[in-house]
């Protein structure tokens, strides 16, 4: 079986749609920044933080899970798949450039319970409403408050324009 980050998707799941690719070269720029800023909140040596492509990846103390998700109507898919997700006091965020104000049909700000961790799904907009940073926060049991409202406050420090 082929292995997917749940962050894939719960940004599919959230947004209905697949993360698109900005139409300019400030997306790593905003990427640096926040790659920057997350080092100094994420003090654990177990964590990684990554950019790869318009998507900033951040992973500490996660494992992989079979999980077996639901579809919209709410009907459980007979096949599990293998994702990767945070251990009980792990984390996983994601966090994409996208163009635009954000247009899911997913409410922003929003705690989704997943089979074994909690994710926090938000779109915070960016460059005066032009893009926004479409984010996925996974979450153990465990893991610290602390830090999970460092990471949101430090996120909601960084939007502008419209709002969401």
């Amino acid at each position: 079986m082929k292995r997917r980050l749940i962050i894939v998707g719960m940004a599919i799941l959230v947004s209905g749609a697949a993360v698109s690719e900005p139409t300019d070269n400030n997306s790593p720029l905003i990427l640096t920044s926040l790659r920057l800023r997350l080092m100094e909140i994420v003090s654990d040596a177990r964590a990684t933080i990554r950019i790869e492509g318009n998507q900033l990846i951040l992973e500490q103390n996660t494992r992989s899970y079979l999980v077996y998700r639901s579809d919209k109507t709410g009907k459980i898919s007979r096949e599990p798949t293998n994702e990767i997700g945070p251990d009980s006091d792990g984390l996983l965020l994601s966090i994409a450039v996208q163009d635009g104000v954000y247009a899911g049909a997913a409410e922003t700000n929003l705690e989704i319970k997943e089979p074994y961790w909690t994710t926090y799904f938000d779109a915070y907009a960016i460059d005066k409403g032009a893009r926004h940073l479409h984010v996925n926060l996974s979450y153990g049991t465990r893991t610290d408050r602390q830090l999970i409202e460092r990471i949101k406050k430090m996120l909601e420090a960084t939007k502008d324009g419209e709002p969401r």
